[in-house]
């Protein structure tokens, strides 16, 4: 007599919502945009209580090292280079500066090493890495908008009248934060696999931060250096912040609709590059 087959038991529910990989599987999951975008806000989230739970100032510390930036570049670039607002208050355009590079910087920067500082969960664990070298730069934006609240804080008590033309900072900065992220995907990996950039694309941005508006105006740029106003989209974004919070004026809506299309093709290409790459990585690092 032929005994009766065993009932089939479910598996559990939460088992179901999870693709199993055993060995020469080749099968890969994929997480939803949706679920990456949560992870990437959690990763954010994270790295900024990772920055500041052992400082007794918290998110005050935010502040120190660019006021101090601005208090010694202020004095040599107004002292010995004889720097002006021209017609803006010296104080507030080069805070309105200094922010932007900061969030430029620390995105591209901090994006570059950030797979190289994952190298222990990048291989023990999958998922999105897309949003390894994507946090830092969505961490900055925390810092930016206390840096704004700080700037029209000082251009108010400079005198300045903001009116409604600062509504449209968001679009310089937006198109400033498609450039950090195109950046940030392309040397995560490159840096991976060619170490000599972590030493190479500090001290290019080093060098970028003088050759761009931060500490003095756009007019003081040398005639055969013009163009640096127009290529350069940091110098783009940053114009754009102080025509619209200490100016008064729109900003120039052609010259960054050009630098956000062109930051936009660029940013397609380095999410195409890195998700070709991200498999080698592991092995890489």
């Amino acid at each position: 007599m032929e005994a009766p087959s065993r009932p089939q038991t479910p598996a559990p529910v939460a088992l179901q919502r999870w693709t199993v990989l055993r060995p020469g599987s080749s099968k890969r999951p994929w997480a939803s945009a949706a679920a990456t975008r949560e992870l990437l806000w959690e990763s954010a989230a994270r790295e900024l209580r990772g920055r500041y739970k052992q400082n007794v100032g918290k998110g005050v510390w935010m502040l120190v090292q660019p006021i101090a930036m601005v208090l010694i570049y202020g004095f040599v670039f107004t002292q010995i280079f004889k720097a002006t607002g021209h017609g803006l208050p010296y104080l507030s355009m080069a805070w309105a500066g200094i922010i932007c590079w900061q969030f430029f910087q620390h995105g591209v920067q901090i994006g570059m090493f950030s797979v190289i500082f994952e190298a222990g969960t990048l291989s023990k664990v999958w998922f999105p890495r897309v949003v390894v070298p994507l946090t830092p730069g969505t961490a900055a934006f925390a810092d930016l908008g206390l840096g704004f609240v700080v700037l029209f804080l000082v251009a108010t008590v400079q005198g300045v009248s903001i009116g409604i033309t600062a509504v449209a900072l968001v679009v310089p900065v937006a198109m400033l934060a498609v450039w950090m992220f195109a950046l940030a995907l392309l040397l995560a990996p490159l840096a991976v696999f060619l170490r000599d950039l972590t030493s190479i694309v500090p001290l290019l941005l080093r060098l970028g931060f003088f050759a761009s508006p931060i500490m003095y105006s756009v007019f003081e740029i040398p005639e055969q250096f013009s163009w640096l106003a127009t290529w350069n989209p940091v110098a783009v974004a940053v114009t754009g912040v102080r025509d619209a919070v200490l100016a008064g004026v729109w900003p120039d809506w052609r010259l960054i609709g050009i630098h956000a299309v062109a930051g936009l093709v660029l940013l397609a290409a380095t999410y195409t590059y890195f998700t070709r790459v991200e498999d080698r990585l592991v092995d890489a690092l």
